[in-house]
């Protein structure tokens, strides 16, 4: 909710006191001491035992055949032999039955196991363990295992903790609801203001719980408890506003009869380790005509993120299962600890030593790793097409990682799509960054928002929709969009404002929004990574928070950054910037491949946005169609005669303005305009453009890339977007514009990337002659100036 605190003080003056109360949850805690506990007095001859034993000395141990001991898995083999050759190989010789392998971004580590899951489930008719360390991954899991096995014979459920199943199942919500109401005459304005956002936020929160997903296993309890008379007592319990004890005590015993019973419906479990540990070490989930529910195979994702004690909880708490499988990336996140030392900085300066934190910062998978006991380790990257992918592979990845389709149609398609929506017509990737020069980081501690950003965000978001492009899984569909930020103010500012826009439905669900740290299992057609700051640049330069972040996109990445700062604070003539700071080294690559664009204005630029047509730096009551609502800049010493494609401009203003890549024009105003309705109602994508997308999945199928296709248009100077105002296609071979061919002239600001000597970005001298650095101080071009931004500017300021 920090995202909403600014709005309600900015239209409303005076204080409010707002209380908040909560109490430490030691359920985690508990779990992973039981769970140890349990597994170090495991009995020998149990799977415990030899997984403890094994995973203490890593000495030799009798190897166990899951070839034998699952047939199935030989199918394996036939689906893909490469680059999965050697996890298959591994399956023969599983010491202890633990098989654990690693694999950089996209490399189909879940892949693999979703193959595994599949062929158990439904050639064994085993029941399965899937766990992640958080309740995001495990909502993608279990949607991705749904999509992989279609079968109606394989039950999938999503589970939580027994409490939250309870209060589920109940029609309780786990939360306190603000006062409703007549709030009384002495509540003062901003008070009723609070209270009305609690309300919509706790509104929204439930109507969007996963208890309620169609895979919830509370939403198959409540169907199974209005199917059976056994189970009546619980329908009439959610239908009283305030049971008696009496009533809650029988409801309480019901319910867990409901979940048992559920429970032996299902094929596969998802959830956390707590949640999944509940589940396994409760015993009213046991009668006399119900067993315990016990899996054949245990999977544990992204583990390389997970303590190890809690690794182990699934493990302890349930028998019988004969494989376990851990999976992850150890270049991304670490599991986090809290209870560090804390170096002198308790109550009173006080110093005190962390005896197990240290240690809780240590995954299984990384220890297994480290000692060489990782079955294989998968190099290949299939998610991010083209370049999205070639800074981390040379930065983090030390260039362990080959990225599987660098070129092709597809590759060809994203990048001129979104060359053109940025006005990027020279760019070679399709990674890009965009300044966003006004926006400026709002401290809400301990996190941070940026109004500048989301403006332009959204602004983006409408403009790649009325482009098109199609998903990069299924081609003749329209793609996605994923938001990603690594402040959660940010992001639930991001949520806040886009429930507020006018689309339809189809729009919403193809935008999701995320922080980094949540998106390790999650990817989308087109990435737009908000780095949010724009005085420091916080934590997001971490090596692990960069390997998530820039790994999401599998069509096309756009970076939003403010570099106002960086001269102020030395960031100018960083000659070995990969080694200082990734942000700058990233920056800077994407400098050199011509995709850093700058959408600064002048005055309020992208704070202000205009309700009539959605542009920014204005206001309604200063919005005409037909004029632009802003002034070019012309502070810039511009070349006496400067080197621009006829036909471009027809003054200096524009000259300047082209040149430093802020290539505005009527005709972005032309396209931004929609008669007299507000602008969020008529950028919503129709069928017209639906419709394109089985065009273009023919022409690759085909492998004809000599075609037209229907999201690229000729010539990137034409700043008229292909949607006409009735959002029908326009035909641009009859589109004229004083601005075709833009941005071809030796002088436009990305002239000269690349130059001289110095193309390897990786170097760690910035060679001379070369000018594609952020601030270079070398005489690119003949100039004395030690004050240069982007390849030769003689203006201090970089922009």
């Amino acid at each position: 909710m920090t995202g909403t605190w600014d709005n309600i003080i900015s239209t409303n003056s005076g204080t409010v006191s707002i209380t908040i109360s909560m109490e430490p949850d030691e359920t985690a805690t508990k779990a992973e001491m039981a769970a140890i506990t349990k597994t170090v007095l495991a009995k020998e001859g149990t799977i415990q035992y030899d997984l403890w034993q094994y995973t203490g000395t890593f000495a030799d141990t009798k190897a166990k055949d899951m070839l034998t001991t699952f047939p199935s898995l030989r199918h394996l083999q036939e689906e893909e032999p490469s680059p999965y050759a050697g996890l298959y190989k591994s399956l023969s010789s599983l010491p202890a039955g633990m098989m654990v392998y690693t694999g950089g971004p996209g490399s189909g580590k879940t892949t693999f196991g979703l193959r595994m899951a599949t062929l158990l489930a439904v050639g064994e008719d085993s029941k399965i363990i899937w766990t992640a360390h958080s309740n995001e991954i495990c909502d993608d899991v279990a949607s991705k295992l749904a999509a992989a096995i279609p079968s109606p014979d394989v039950v999938i459920a999503r589970v939580h903790t027994i409490r939250r199943m309870m209060t589920g199942i109940a029609g309780r919500y786990d939360h306190w609801d603000a006062p409703e109401g007549d709030l009384g005459q002495d509540v003062s304005m901003i008070s009723r203001a609070v209270s009305e956002t609690i309300q919509q936020h706790a509104r929204r929160r439930d109507a969007s719980s996963p208890l309620w997903r169609a895979d919830s296993l509370v939403h198959m309890a409540i169907k199974l408890a209005t199917e059976s008379p056994a189970f009546a007592d619980i329908i009439d319990y959610r239908t009283y506003s305030d049971p008696s004890d009496h009533l809650t005590k029988e409801f309480e015993n019901s319910a867990y009869n409901l979940i048992a019973a559920t429970l032996q419906r299902v094929d596969i479990l998802v959830g956390t380790p707590v949640a999944l540990g509940q589940i396994g070490g409760c015993s009213k989930f046991v009668g006399n005509d119900i067993g315990k529910w016990n899996p054949d195979a245990i999977f544990v994702d992204e583990a390389g993120r997970m303590p190890e004690a809690q690794a182990w909880i699934p493990i302890a708490t349930f028998d019988d299962f004969k494989l376990v499988v851990l999976m992850g990336d150890t270049r991304q996140f670490r599991p986090m600890s809290k209870s560090l030392d804390n170096n002198g900085q308790g109550e009173e300066g006080h110093k005190w030593q962390s005896t197990f934190g240290p240690q809780r910062t240590m995954s299984l998978l990384r220890r297994v790793e480290k000692v060489g006991r990782a079955v294989d380790h998968i190099h290949i990257n299939r998610r991010n097409i083209g370049a999205i992918a070639q800074w981390t592979k040379v930065n983090i990845y030390n260039n362990q990682m080959n990225i599987r389709y660098y070129s092709g149609p597809l590759v060809d398609l994203f990048r001129d799509t979104v060359n053109k929506v940025l006005r990027l017509p020279d760019s070679t990737v399709n990674s890009y960054v965009v300044n966003v020069g006004e926006g400026e980081e709002r401290d809400s501690s301990p996190s941070y928002s940026n109004d500048a950003n989301r403006n332009y965000t959204f602004d983006l978001i409408f403009r790649l929709f009325r482009h098109g492009f199609p998903c990069t899984t299924r081609l003749e569909e329209q793609g996605n969009i994923m938001v990603i930020t690594p402040y959660t103010a940010q992001l639930s500012a991001y949520v806040n404002d886009w429930d507020n826009y006018k689309v339809d439905d189809y729009t919403k669900q193809h935008v999701i929004f995320r922080t980094i740290d949540d998106s390790m299992s999650a990817e989308a057609d087109i990435v737009i990574l908000d780095t949010v700051r724009s005085e420091k640049l916080g934590f997001i330069p971490m090596t692990p928070r960069m390997a998530v972040a820039t790994t999401r996109a599998r069509g096309a990445m756009i970076t939003l950054l403010n570099v106002k700062e960086w001269k102020k604070r030395n960031f100018k003539s960083i000659a070995n910037a990969a080694k200082i700071n990734h942000v700058i080294s990233y920056f800077n690559w994407h400098l050199q491949h011509n995709a850093v664009q700058d959408t600064s204005y002048r005055k309020k630029g992208w704070t202000m946005l205009c309700t009539k047509c959605g542009g920014p730096n204005h206001l309604w009551a200063t919005c005409f169609k037909c004029k632009p609502i802003f002034k070019l800049r012309t502070d810039k010493k511009v070349d006496a005669n400067p080197s621009i494609t006829p036909g471009n401009t027809d003054t200096a203003a524009d000259a300047a303005a082209l040149k430093l890549g802020a290539r505005r024009t009527r005709a972005d105003i032309l396209a931004n305009t929609f008669n007299d309705e507000p602008i969020e109602k008529k950028l919503v994508p129709d069928n017209n453009i639906r419709q394109q997308m089985h065009v273009i999945y023919n022409i690759l199928s085909a492998g004809d890339t000599t075609k037209d296709l229907p999201f690229v248009t000729k010539g990137y100077g034409k700043d008229i977007d292909d949607l006409a105002p009735d959002n029908t296609m326009r035909d641009t071979t009859d589109v004229t514009s004083k601005d075709e061919g833009a941005g071809t002239g030796t002088d436009d600001w990305n002239a000269g990337a690349g130059a001289g000597d110095g193309n390897d970005w990786t170097n760690s001298n910035v060679a001379a002659g070369d000018g594609d650095g952020w601030g270079d101080d070398n005489k690119d071009d003949g100039d004395e100036d030690d004050d240069k931004g982007w390849h030769g500017q003689t203006n201090d300021d970089c922009w």
